[in-house]
């Protein structure tokens, strides 16, 4: 029986279970190498986790993780502003020690740096890092995993942006930054909620759970933010001056709102579901963008030899070189880059990602000619 990694219990809910293919959730490229996908809840402190089907080490794992590329144009969206305006919010002072925890490319730390911040250290253990970040000098970048002795200064600033949930032993880590805070420090960790599943994670997180990860190490919430999927909290120490915020609801209620939304997820996707599959019986020549979770999510719900014949003329498209060669489950073609299809005419385009805007861009930039056109949502069965 499995047991909460945090609080120890074994009072467990399954919340998901399914089917899903390596390579396509970025883990490993192997063709068509599935494993099961299980997230189950804790009942008394509401931290979500996948109950390991694999083997794959986590140097690997990131080895191979799809990433957006914003200094390609790619998910260089608003939500970048967003960030710095929230953290420039702080009005904390400009040689203040930032460290960003999971910095990919360093976009955002770049983005830091052009507004006067002159501290700045990212950590990413991937090749992702932009090398005009590392030879310009101004931002100290370690390509490394995080660890409990890494600073013996103490740092002003952690930012963990969609990272948390990535990580094997995200307690220890915490931990390993709690000791390392500055006494008006603070933690700020974005990170999908209960509501929100993709392979990539390995835990899943609510707000009655991160205030009971904060009390355990002496620290407290300030600051949250929640979306539909996701939730932003701030943490600091208890002898801050910051007031702390509390959470007005239970973990029983955080776990019904996720059980509520599965539910309502089913429903959706197998709407779209059904448009997609109208969508290619009224185009011949179909290109799809984005060759990750969103696109296997909807191609694995093409189950009869009739479906399968409707997805199998897809040609899939995706800018990241890792990818160029995959062949996709069901579908003939294996990927290509976007170069490939430059001056091209077809009848419609499947849109597999979140990046809707910079894709359309992408396809009038290479002259692609297209008819029709279907986004995808994020969307897990």
């Amino acid at each position: 029986m499995e047991k909460c990694v945090f609080c120890g219990s074994s009072n467990m809910d399954l919340l998901i279970e399914l089917d899903v293919h390596n390579h396509v959730c970025t883990m490993l490229p192997v063709e068509d190498d599935i494993y099961k996908m299980t997230v189950k809840v804790c009942n008394d402190c509401g931290l979500g986790m996948q109950i390991k089907n694999h083997d794959i080490k986590v140097e690997e794992r990131y080895q191979n993780h799809f990433h957006y590329s914003p200094f390609s144009g790619v998910g260089a969206g608003k939500e970048w502003d967003e960030k710095v305006n929230a953290i420039l919010a702080l009005d904390i002072p400009k040689t203040s020690k930032i460290v960003e925890i999971g910095c990919s490319e360093g976009y955002l730390l770049h983005l830091l740096n052009k507004q006067g911040f002159t501290n700045l250290i990212g950590i990413e253990p991937s090749d992702y890092v932009d090398k005009n970040i590392v030879e310009n000098g101004s931002i100290e970048i370690h390509k490394a995993f995080f660890t409990a002795d890494y600073f013996k200064e103490k740092v002003d600033l952690f930012l963990l942006y969609n990272v948390f949930e990535h990580f094997d032993n995200p307690i220890a880590i915490f931990q390993a930054m709690a000791e390392q805070l500055a006494d008006e420090g603070r933690i700020r960790i974005e990170t999908p909620n209960l509501n929100k599943y993709c392979a990539q994670h390995t835990f899943y997180y609510s707000y009655p759970f991160y205030e009971k990860l904060a009390e355990h190490f002496g620290l407290k919430v300030v600051y949250v933010v929640e979306r539909s999927n996701a939730i932003v909290v701030d943490f600091m120490k208890k002898t801050s001056k910051v007031q702390a915020v509390k959470c007005e609801y239970s973990v029983s209620d955080a776990v019904k709102r996720a059980k509520d939304y599965i539910a309502d997820i089913n429903f959706r996707y197998n709407e779209i579901l059904h448009k997609l599959k109208e969508f290619l019986k009224d185009n011949n020549t179909v290109y799809m963008w984005g060759t990750s979770m969103i696109a296997i999510s909807f191609i694995d719900g093409f189950k009869t030899e009739e479906d399968k014949s409707l997805i199998k003329k897809v040609i899939p498209i995706d800018s990241q070189e890792i990818r160029k060669g995959y062949k996709l489950p069901v579908i003939s073609s294996p990927v290509v880059s976007p170069s490939s299809i430059a001056g091209t005419k077809v009848d419609g385009v499947i849109i597999a990602t979140a990046c809707v805007d910079e894709i359309k861009k992408a396809l009038e930039k290479n002259n692609v000619v297209y008819k029709n056109v279907i986004n995808l949502p994020y969307l897990l069965p």
